[in-house]
């Protein structure tokens, strides 16, 4: 038996699925995996059961499981796995759960689990207005005020969503890879799409904070995660934080939350 209590936590992206591991209060293991992998709940129960396998757990030291989705195919098939191999029924996140936020949006049923687990966990960690830039496969900014309330916020293209529509949607582009030699001055077509590419998403990202901020009219605290928060935070000044595990902290603290009622 483990010393602490395990709870698994799930974050099923478009793209990617990540699965962490917390032993009690450390998140110990991570595990990043491509979602079309998790089309079954048999493929699911296989990557839960080897992910617990390679850190030295078996399903019976598991005490919980959190998931967020934005894939309900594959929200449905690991919903599945969990309670065939874990044993668990899992908290799922969704609009009708106590976040510690109220959601002032028009239509909180079309919110993102994702982007409410993220504006949750950033405002329960910081107690004041916030923006998270989820850089991902769609790029999410999500503001909470510092009376707690979220507001609202915006969903643009990912950095690869970008360079895919560019290599897909014409005739001679090619596909390139997501680095820049830091000119705008591209000298041949990969340097002139690197360039339009990453630099004009650094842009687009500095340009909605800044939007933001004038907006708001306060101080705002930014913070970034998802699978391209690095490379943002590589390129951008703007950002007061850098936190890739935000979703799986906000993960466990919706979970912890919400077991109490």
């Amino acid at each position: 038996m483990v010393g602490h209590e395990l709870l698994v936590v799930i974050d099923i992206g478009n793209t990617n699925t990540v699965c962490g591991i917390f032993e009690g209060e450390r998140l110990g293991h991570t595990r990043r995996f491509e979602t079309k992998e998790c089309s079954t709940s048999t493929a699911c129960c296989e990557l839960l059961q080897d992910f617990l396998s390679l850190t030295g757990h078996r399903p019976d030291d598991v005490h919980g499981v959190a998931i967020t989705s934005v894939v309900p195919a594959v929200l449905a098939a690991f919903h599945d796995a969990c309670r065939q191999c874990i044993r668990k029924e899992p908290f799922v996140v969704s609009a009708d759960i106590d976040c510690g936020i109220y959601i002032s949006y028009m239509t909180p049923l079309t919110l993102g689990a994702d982007r409410i687990v993220n504006a949750a966990a950033a405002f329960a960690k910081y107690h004041r207005a916030v923006l998270v830039v989820d850089a991902g496969t769609a790029t999410t900014f999500d503001y909470v005020s510092a009376q707690g309330r979220y507001e609202g916020g915006a969903i643009a293209p990912g950095i690869a969503m970008m360079r895919d529509g560019l290599s897909q949607g014409t005739a001679q582009l090619p596909s390139v890879t997501l680095e820049w030699n830091g000119t705008v001055l591209g000298k041949n077509t990969v340097e002139s799409l690197q360039s339009g590419i990453v630099a004009g998403y650094i842009c687009l990202v500095e340009g909605m904070i800044t939007m933001f901020k004038n907006h708001i009219a306060q101080p705002l605290y930014v913070i970034a995660t998802g699978g391209r928060s690095v490379f943002v935070a590589q390129h951008s000044r703007m950002l007061d934080s850098l936190e890739p595990d935000l979703t799986l902290e906000g993960l466990k603290f919706l979970f912890e939350r919400n077991k109490k009622h």
